[in-house]
């Protein structure tokens, strides 16, 4: 059986991401997404946890992930595991954001459009 890496997470923002260059010009951006879960432990009492995982984006994403999101805005990140270090991470394929956007949002990135 081949190997398969795919992650599908939803979770909030912990920080406003920050748009980031490497060095031949593409634009990155590193998120902190939060994701919590809910479960009654053997009391039944309902315990929340929540898992902090480091997302990175690229290209044209990044760029409009950094325009549009903030903090504690809601997010569905869909791509693949990776090692760094000694920590797990993810590299986003596809981003979606959840949050409905205010009209005066979509009207001011109307105006950002050449």
């Amino acid at each position: 059986m081949s190997d398969y890496n795919l992650a599908v997470i939803v979770g909030k923002l912990q920080r406003d991401p920050q748009l980031h260059y490497s060095e031949d010009g593409n634009p990155y951006s590193a998120l902190a997404l939060e994701v919590a879960r809910s479960l009654p432990d053997a009391n039944g009492t309902i315990q929340k946890t929540v898992t902090l995982i480091d997302v990175q984006i690229n290209g044209h994403q990044a760029e409009i992930a950094c325009q549009r999101l903030i903090k504690g805005s809601s997010v569905l990140v869909a791509g693949s595991f990776v090692q760094r270090g000694r920590s797990l991470g993810m590299k986003a394929d596809r981003i979606q954001f959840l949050d409905k956007r205010s009209d005066e949002d979509a009207t001011k990135e109307e105006e950002v459009k050449p």
